[in-house]
């Protein structure tokens, strides 16, 4: 209770209005990270947000490292679905959450327009400041790409992450230990290539 947590992804409500929230927790001691439900948290006003102390937020690299984007094929347009966000090709997309053959997520040109789109259309970006810096060159629009250099340039500025505490205590949903799980071995995965 009290302590401030950085929300970087989100699951949309099931049947019932519950929603998880997947959150890092940083301070002295290191960052501690899981999922929570979403009645658990409440947003910050803009006072309150601008008085939280730097070593509370996470890290601009840190936030890259532990989300997923990806990058749009082709066009889709839902049609009379309004939980369902439309994709322009070659957007790079901020995923939230997966299920099944579907995704939640948001463009990085435009987080406020957030929604179901189904994975077919899109294809994984690796979620590295390295890869992403490392790229060639992907046509971007314009407006994700001045947000994707602004957190690579603030993430370059911030040098070292801490270390990371054990995450999550407890039995996870099924859905979300199985995304943790293919997360976590994608995770190793790129480390030990990297070594």
């Amino acid at each position: 209770p009290g302590e401030v947590v950085n929300v970087l992804a989100g699951t949309p409500e099931d049947a019932e209005g519950r929603a998880l929230v997947y959150v890092v927790v940083c301070n002295v001691a290191g960052i501690r990270e899981g999922w929570l439900r979403c009645d658990a948290i409440r947003l910050l006003n803009e006072d309150e947000a601008r008085g939280v102390a730097p070593g509370c937020r996470l890290p601009p690299r840190e936030i890259v490292r532990r989300s997923t984007f990806v990058q749009v094929r082709e066009d889709w347009q839902p049609v009379d679905q309004p939980n369902c966000v439309a994709l322009r090709e070659n957007d790079v997309v901020q995923l939230a959450a997966v299920r099944g053959h579907w995704a939640y997520g948001w463009s990085l040109s435009a987080p406020t327009r957030r929604g179901w789109f189904p994975l077919a259309r899109v294809r994984k970006v690796e979620s590295s400041v390295a890869a992403l810096a490392d790229r060639e060159p992907l046509e971007l629009p314009q407006g994700a790409a001045e947000a994707l250099r602004a957190l690579l340039q603030q993430a370059r500025e911030e040098g070292a992450p801490p270390a990371m505490l054990p995450a999550w205590q407890g039995e996870l949903p099924a859905v979300v230990a199985e995304s943790a799980q293919k997360a976590e071995r994608e995770w190793r995965g790129h480390l030990s290539q990297a070594d």
